[in-house]
């Protein structure tokens, strides 16, 4: 039941600490296919609809519409907290830091920002100086 592909090899409901429950690839509907921690880049680790708190739902990078990409409570860094396009209220639609506006967490893309208003205030300067000296 736990290897719909006949590989010899777990696909759900896999128990990768020996505990006798399962850790990634969690199938929680019974029709045999994950739907809870799942790994999807087969490194041992959840990365889609990740349960943080185990209480059978996804917390963190929850795939919303089944493409295997998150979509909701993105966690941009790793350490287990949503960063992008978080649900505050549990209706499955970002409240949140929606993706598209800047994100401030990646310090590249607020350094780039930063410096590229700067340089518009330079030049919006530079500009009311001449037009005042003509």
């Amino acid at each position: 039941p736990n290897d719909p592909d006949q590989d010899k090899t777990p696909d759900v409901n896999i128990d990768t600490d020996g505990d006798g429950k399962p850790d990634i690839n969690i199938d929680t509907t019974g029709n045999g296919k994950p739907n809870i921690n799942i790994d999807t880049d087969n490194d041992g680790k959840p990365d889609i609809n990740i349960d943080t708190d185990n209480d059978g739902k996804a917390d963190i990078n929850i795939d919303t519409d089944g493409d295997g990409k998150a979509n909701i409570n993105i966690d941009k860094d790793g350490d287990g907290i949503a960063d992008v396009n978080i649900d505050v209220n549990g209706d499955g639609i970002p409240d949140l830091n929606i993706e598209g506006i800047l994100d401030t967490s990646d310090r590249t893309d607020l350094f780039a920002y930063v410096c590229l208003s700067l340089l518009a205030v330079i030049a919006f300067i530079i500009f009311r100086r001449k037009e005042e000296n003509n």
